[in-house]
């Protein structure tokens, strides 16, 4: 008798090692049913623990990317404005100079002339100063302060700030306005050369400066080509930071979330399961106590 004891014993204590293992599947399940996720702590699946982890950090790298990407946007965006306004202003100077090159023009036309190039300088010099909130463009990484003083002397620095908006991906976010409008000449000084010579009457001048007046222009040109890739640059990484974010959300969701009706039936299930397992163990105790009269 001692031996069927001692089975019976071990049974139960099976079945009751069964029950409670159970019971906390169930409370398991009810968890996710209730709150629609796999893994509510580190406990619920500590293998899968370290993906969530790194999916959860790089979903956040490219909520930053996004965010940073949206901002370069507007201020490369701000720039390819101006720049290509600056552009047009420097096509009316070329425009104006040719045409009072020509020797059959007044001293009256060259006078009204010169006004015209007098009020385009002014325009360049604050288009060239020119802010994004308290940003200003063209002043290098100075961009707190304005980058040309009232003479066109350039008062920022050479420095030119970058706004990460991928992974290891940089874009230019603001401009060194010395290389802008004085790279390979002083634009402003042109404009003022310019209207001298078209106050003096003198259309020969006026010829010797057209070399200067058009590298003015290309070089305004140029640097409105480049800001134009910058800000396609900004695009590209806006759409690639978006989609990334889907793909790491979705990948996410796979682990964490759980089916609702996948999740329901599996409760239900084990429910049912355990609630044998509950009966068998009662009757298992029954069973001992009725061996022990």
């Amino acid at each position: 008798m001692s031996v069927v004891r001692s089975s019976q014993s071990y049974l139960f204590d099976l079945v009751r090692s069964e029950s409670a293992s159970l019971g906390m599947e169930v409370n398991k399940l009810k968890q996710q049913a209730i709150t629609g996720r796999k893994i509510n702590k580190p406990s619920d699946a500590p293998a899968a623990m370290g993906k969530i982890v790194r999916l959860r950090e790089e979903g956040a790298n490219q909520e930053v990317y996004k965010d940073n990407a949206t901002w370069a946007q507007s201020i490369v965006g701000t720039a390819d404005t101006l720049l290509g306004d600056a552009s047009g202003l420097l096509k009316r100077v070329q425009e104006i100079a040719v045409a009072m090159s020509n020797d059959t023009y007044s001293a009256e036309d060259r006078a009204a002339a010169a006004l015209e190039i007098d009020a385009i300088r002014d325009d360049l010099l604050r288009l060239s100063n020119s802010e994004l909130g308290d940003r200003y463009l063209f002043a290098g990484s100075s961009y707190d302060v304005p980058a040309f003083d009232s003479t066109g002397t350039y008062v920022g620095d050479t420095d030119e700030p970058e706004i990460l908006i991928g992974d290891d991906n940089w874009v230019q976010a603001g401009w060194d306005g010395s290389a802008v409008f004085q790279g390979n000449v002083d634009s402003f000084q042109v404009l003022n050369d310019l209207s001298v010579v078209l106050n003096a009457n003198q259309p020969a001048n006026v010829r010797l400066l057209l070399g200067d007046v058009n590298t003015a222009l290309e070089q305004a040109i140029a640097a409105h080509q480049d800001v134009g890739w910058a800000y396609a640059k900004t695009e590209d990484a806006l759409v690639l930071a978006e989609h990334l974010e889907v793909d790491l959300t979705q990948h996410l969701s796979s682990l964490v979330e759980a089916d609702p009706a996948e999740a329901y039936l599996r409760l239900e299930e084990a429910q049912m399961a355990y609630s044998a397992a509950l009966q068998v163990a009662a009757g298992g105790m029954s069973m001992g106590l009725f061996e022990h009269i």
